[in-house]
Parts: structure tokens; sequence; C-alpha cells
């Protein structure tokens, strides 16, 4: 019997978001709180989601016109494109506190993921897994 992969809708899906756990990248163990028990990490929308279209849409107009003919992008103008567009994902997070600052804006989440680009990395590896996102039957 065939499947019907209209049932499959990533825009939708990835608008409710998914909760990245965090881990440690010195020993690969998932970081939790002082209790032990609450897990630490951002909840962050798909990739895939009608939001995310809209902001790379977005950063493509703003960016229209300003870059110079034959500029190279360097690593670290993609890295700040990128914790601006991840920045708009995140929605909120869990037992995470940034520079003093433990209540979840979206500006105190740039500066996250300027400054520490694993957790950036890991966010971009949980957003662009359409398997984060998909409702279980």
């Amino acid at each position: 019997m065939a499947i019907d992969l209209s049932s499959i809708d990533l825009k939708a899906e990835g608008e409710d978001g998914s909760f990245c756990h965090l881990y440690d990248p010195r020993t690969g163990e998932y970081l939790y709180d002082e209790d032990g028990k609450t897990e630490v990490g951002l909840f962050v929308k798909s990739i895939h989601s009608s939001t995310a279209r809209n902001i790379v849409n977005r950063m493509a107009r703003k960016n229209q016109g300003k870059q110079k003919p034959k500029r190279i992008a360097t690593l670290d103008d993609q890295e700040v494109e990128s914790a601006e567009f991840l920045s708009e994902l995140t929605t909120g997070w869990q037992a995470v506190q940034f520079n003093g600052k433990d209540k979840f804006a979206k500006d105190v989440a740039l500066e996250l993921y300027r400054e520490r680009p694993w957790i950036m990395s890991q966010v971009n590896q949980h957003a662009g897994n359409a398997a984060n996102f998909i409702r279980k039957s």
C-alpha cells in the first residue's frame, strides 16, 4: 500500500518547535542543571518551517545590493548570518544562563550564538533534522 506523503508537512510541523538538549562538546555528555534532572537546552523552530523561510527571505532582501561585486563572504560573515538566523528561530530556553542573564530574549540568544559557536552548531543541526519536528502518530 502506498504512503500518502502529503501527511508529512514539515512547514507546519516545524512551526511547533522542538527542544534541543545541549551536550558538552568536550565530553559528549548531555547537560543538566544543578539538580541533575532538568535538561539544559533551547526551543527552536525547524529550518523547514514557514518562519525560517520568511527569515531567509527578509535577510536576502535586507542584503540585496549591499554586496560588493566579486566580494567573497568570509567565515565571520557566515557565522554572523547563521547566528542571526538561529536567534530568530529560537523561541525560548530551559536551564540556560548566559553572561548573568537567565531570562530568554532574542538579543541574548544572538549573543549566545555569536560567542559560543559550539551551541550554534548543535542548534543548527537540531533545527535541520526533520525527525525532531515530525509529529508522532
